[in-house]
């Protein structure tokens, strides 16, 4: 009984607007962050289906060539990241009901297979669960033991939110499942961790050059 993990995934040109960065490298990064993350979910033994949901084609295309789920999110509202993971969210209540599932951000730069599904495995111990980022005040996953029981409420002071929704709090993982990429202060860190080799193509010879 393995984990279905949702990824919502920003249009590239939209994501990390934080980063103090020309656009066009923005887009380059993000678009490598996510190709690292599919890599990385793919490679997890305790994950058994992926479902990828982004409003941009190229994004629901690189799902498609990982072998992963794509769901369009045309919804245009002001929550999208929440509604987006709500797409996921549904689409494992109709198919894989009874099993847990994970929300996995697609920045998590230096994050391995082997990381993931150790934390993946303290998550299986509670109904809702979620791991701070490594400044304590976000998310990066977030997992529930069925579809049913996932609450989401990502954005701002998120990991505050959802210890206040019942989530147990997990931070006795690898520091790579912490750490995601808002700041270049961020990127760093990922790059002392090891990034994962798309973002490693671009970090250190177009981003820290």
């Amino acid at each position: 009984m393995g984990f279905t993990a949702i990824v919502p995934v920003k249009p590239w040109q939209l994501a990390k607007s934080r980063l103090s960065l020309k656009p066009e490298l923005r887009a380059e990064l993000a678009r490598a962050l996510t190709a690292d993350t599919l890599a990385t979910v793919d490679g997890a033994a305790n994950i058994d289906s992926v479902v990828v949901v982004s409003s941009q084609s190229e994004v629901l295309a690189m799902a498609r060539a990982a072998g992963a789920r794509d769901i369009p999110d045309p919804r245009d509202s002001g929550d999208p990241l929440n509604d987006a993971i709500r797409g996921g969210v549904d689409w494992a209540q109709d198919r894989r009901p009874h099993d847990p599932v994970v929300v996995i951000p697609a920045d998590l730069c230096s994050l391995t297979p082997g990381a993931l599904d150790d934390a993946l495995a303290l998550a299986l111990a509670h109904r809702l669960a979620f791991v701070p980022d490594r400044h304590g005040i976000g998310t990066t996953l977030l997992s529930a033991a069925t579809p049913a029981h996932l609450v989401c409420a990502y954005g701002g002071a998120s990991a505050q939110a959802h210890h206040g929704l019942g989530a147990e709090r997990l931070e006795a993982v690898d520091p790579r499942v912490r750490l995601d990429v808002d700041t270049l202060e961020d990127l760093m860190e990922g790059q002392r961790l090891g990034l994962n080799r798309n973002a490693a193509a671009v970090a250190p010879s177009k981003v820290f050059s």
